[in-house]
């Protein structure tokens, strides 16, 4: 479970989890590539029960949430700071 400080920048659709210990390892053919399962619990905002993928990719160190719906609207439109995530998953080190 994370608790959201605070949100900064806008106009983008993406959010991220940054401060992950290690890189996501690169693998054959984007192997080292995962994605997460992610709950939000809203303090404030809109999110509860919001549909939110996150992924990293192959040799980031954070985790990119984005909508899962296809929807226009930006998920920093709906987190807001002392809402809370859950995180579930895991991802491969080199």
């Amino acid at each position: 479970k994370i608790k959201i400080s605070s949100i900064s920048g806008t106009g983008s659709k993406r959010a991220k989890i940054t401060g992950l210990p290690f890189p996501a390892a690169n693998l054959t053919d984007g192997a080292g590539a995962s994605a997460f399962s992610i709950a939000v619990e809203a303090a404030s905002g809109t999110g509860s029960g919001l549909s939110i993928e996150g992924t990293i990719e192959e040799g980031e160190s954070h985790i990119t949430l984005e909508e899962a719906n296809g929807n226009t609207v930006t998920v920093t439109e709906h987190l807001f700071a002392d809402d809370q995530i859950y995180v579930s998953g895991h991802y491969f080190a080199d």
